[in-house]
């Protein structure tokens, strides 16, 4: 193969690259002419490429009102070389769908642009997903709205950060929190101030449930109401503290004879035991199993069952239950009672949320012996103003539900409703980040394969394996090499990112001598030194003590930052140098660059953040370095600090202890 066959064979590579992301790719020139339309182009536009090549692109895929923007993309694409759209396109039907568009510049062999090149991925889908969480979310706070009692939640550090429309308007605060006329402390009766406010800090310090009884000031009636406070840490889904929620019950009323304090205080008690139960179990597969326990246990009832609308809406289904044998279980599961035979209960259900039945449908019965109990309970399970679900208690004892047990019936209703919301939004959106991260495994591993091919041709060229270049072919390949080098290292740093999300890194610690460290960082960033013109210096002092980390990790660590100093050094030095202290050991990278405006500072090290964020900016990069560096550095136990000054260079400095300590789910698997 000869020098021109192997520059064809190279170009040939890029268009094959773009042609496997399988989404629509489109090649313009400068007078926005369809110069190139692919099979995802045809097959999402609707129209074959023989139809639309040499017509205008915006008369064929942009709907007239957004013919302005495409254009000012368009224009923005020639001056920087690259742009990110996201904009309505139409099909040939006249549909429309949201897509976002990466455009590039097409440059000819003299590097002159002769058009742009754009790959256009529908996004509608998630899009919509979007809009559907912020919905989910907003269900969410409408039912704790309508719950009839005063709820909150705290931070960790035991600050406000959500209180319903109940207890708002009784302390007098403002919907965000942001300005109050009657802080919850200074509410509190004199007499019951010291030791309620001691209480409360108690619980969030030991991070355990608590209920307490105290007198609060209204801020409309400026009359005190007894009220029974309850609340409970609640816990990511990883298991750690994320504050406390709770609520407020006014007991004014029982407060006035003994068995009225107590039916309070048994309110406040079940409904503390099961928010706490609840939530401990809401990611668990077996949730509605231990709503129906709990149902049950509070309740006094022989039997619980929920029952849940089918997603066609024609019937309610058997989802869970107590039952006597596995046997009745395995018959009854999955088991369904038609809409029309439940029309009344429905019809009673969504006037008031608890209702007490003795007579119930005869769909019910054939579903599980155990629903023909004598006295029955049923509470309805809510999406907002929809009814979701029956969850239903029986008893044999013949005596009715008491008020207090109407009460519990109640709040549990709203309970079981508020995390069957929370359920599902969470798995919405692990869904969400299961689509993100299956898109990034498969762009990756779809991107690399033909890259390769591209970086192994390139250094075969530059080596004239196919016959000598002249100086004119020698800058081009150099140019392809560079953008496909800065190209592999945008997919590594995505795929990083992606991996430090879910979770799946794992710290291997070894032994590290930081002077063969170094001196690898110092062979692997040959070509950068030699890009810049600018040699590494390296500094290590000889009683340095030996570290113990994960070299991979810290490696790309320091190489990021060795990196970035090479590439914003155009004059001037790079160095690292390391040093101990008594708790661990530094590692600094010093530079003579551009520097780093003081307003950017504490951005640098937060994804997609550039130090040169200008369009008109010289150097590539997704602004995914630093944050990766950070992220790594919190798994090390480490740290990393920046100083600098515009024109003048930047100094980071990265600690990290000399031994690490590695939690228990971050160690590697045994024998891997």
């Amino acid at each position: 193969m000869n020098s021109r066959e192997a520059l064809e064979a190279s170009a040939h590579a890029g268009v094959s690259l773009l042609e496997q992301m399988r989404y629509a790719v489109v090649a313009i020139d400068l007078e926005g002419v369809i110069l190139h339309w692919n099979q995802f182009a045809e097959a999402q536009f609707q129209w074959a490429s023989s139809e639309v090549v040499g017509r205008r692109f915006t008369e064929i895929a942009i709907p007239p009102e957004h013919h302005e923007s495409a254009n000012e993309a368009l224009r923005v694409v020639r001056e920087t070389g690259h742009a990110e759209v996201e904009t309505t396109y139409q099909r040939r039907d006249g549909s429309t769908f949201y897509a976002t568009a990466t455009c590039t510049n097409l440059r000819s062999s003299t590097g002159e642009t002769i058009g742009q090149i754009g790959v256009i991925r529908d996004v509608s889908k998630e899009r919509a997903i979007e809009r559907d969480l912020k919905a989910s979310e907003e269900r969410f706070q409408s039912l704790a709205e309508g719950a009839p009692l005063m709820i909150w939640m705290t931070n960790r550090e035991g600050e406000l950060e959500y209180v319903n429309s109940r207890a708002s308007e009784f302390l007098g605060l403002s919907p965000d929190l942001s300005t109050g006329n009657t802080p919850w402390d200074k509410a509190i009766h004199p007499d019951d101030h010291e030791e309620t406010l001691d209480v409360y800090r108690r619980a969030v310090l030991e991070r355990r449930a608590l209920r307490h009884e105290y007198r609060l000031r209204g801020s409309r009636t400026k009359e005190y109401a007894w009220i029974m406070g309850s609340c409970v840490p609640r816990r990511s889904k990883s298991g750690k503290f994320a504050g406390m929620v709770g609520h407020g019950l006014d007991v004014t009323t029982q407060r006035l004879d003994q068995e009225g304090r107590r039916r309070a205080a048994d309110v406040a008690e079940s409904l503390a035991q099961v928010g706490q139960q609840l939530i401990s179990s809401l990611h668990s597969p077996h949730f509605l199993d231990t709503l129906c326990a709990l149902c049950a246990k509070h309740l006094d009832a022989a039997s619980a069952h929920t029952l849940l609308l089918r997603e066609d809406a024609t019937s309610f289904e058997l989802i869970a239950g107590t039952w006597k044998t596995d046997q009745e279980r395995t018959a009854a599961l999955g088991l369904k009672v038609s809409l029309e035979a439940t029309a009344p209960l429905v019809e009673r259900l969504l006037e008031k949320d608890v209702t007490a039945v003795r007579a119930v449908p005869e769909e019910f019965l054939a579903l599980s012996p155990t629903l023909s109990e004598a006295d029955r309970l049923c509470m309805a399970l809510r999406q907002r103003d929809q009814l979701i679900g029956i969850q239903t208690v029986g008893r044999f004892s013949g005596k009715p539900f008491t008020e207090t047990q109407l009460a519990i019936a109640r709040g549990i209703a709203h309970l079981a409703s508020l995390s069957l919301d929370h359920a599902r939004l969470v798995e919405e959106l692990e869904r969400a980040n299961r689509v993100k991260s299956d898109f990034v495994a498969t762009m990756s591993h779809e991107l690399r394969t033909p890259l390769h091919v591209i970086l192994g041709y390139s250094d075969l060229l530059l080596m004239e394996e196919f016959g000598a270049l002249s100086p004119d072919q020698a800058e081009v390949i150099q140019r392809v090499d560079r953008r496909a080098r800065e190209l592999h290292d945008l997919i590594a740093n995505t795929l990083d990112v992606s991996r430090l999300d879910s979770g799946r890194i794992r710290v291997n610690v070894e032994e590290i001598s930081l002077a063969n460290f170094l001196a690898e960082i110092d062979l692997e960033t040959q070509r950068a030194q030699e890009d810049a013109g600018i040699r590494l210096g390296i500094s290590v002092p000889e009683d340095l003590p030996t570290l113990y980390s994960d070299p991979i990790k810290l490696k790309v660590v320091v190489k990021n930052l060795v990196s970035n100093a090479l590439k914003f050094t155009s004059t001037g030095t790079v160095s690292v140098g390391s040093r101990a202290d008594e708790k661990g050991i530094e590692i600094i990278v010093r530079d003579t660059g551009i520097g780093i405006a003081r307003d950017q500072l504490a951005s640098i090290f937060e994804p997609f953040q550039q130090i040169d964020g200008s369009s008109s900016r010289r150097h590539g990069g997704a602004g995914l370095g630093l944050y990766i560096v950070r992220r790594l550095l919190d798994l090390l136990g480490g740290s990393i600090a920046v100083e600098s000054e515009p024109d003048h260079g930047s100094t980071f400095r990265v600690w990290l202890p000399q031994k690490v300590e590695v939690a228990p789910d971050q160690k590697p698997a045994s024998g891997s």
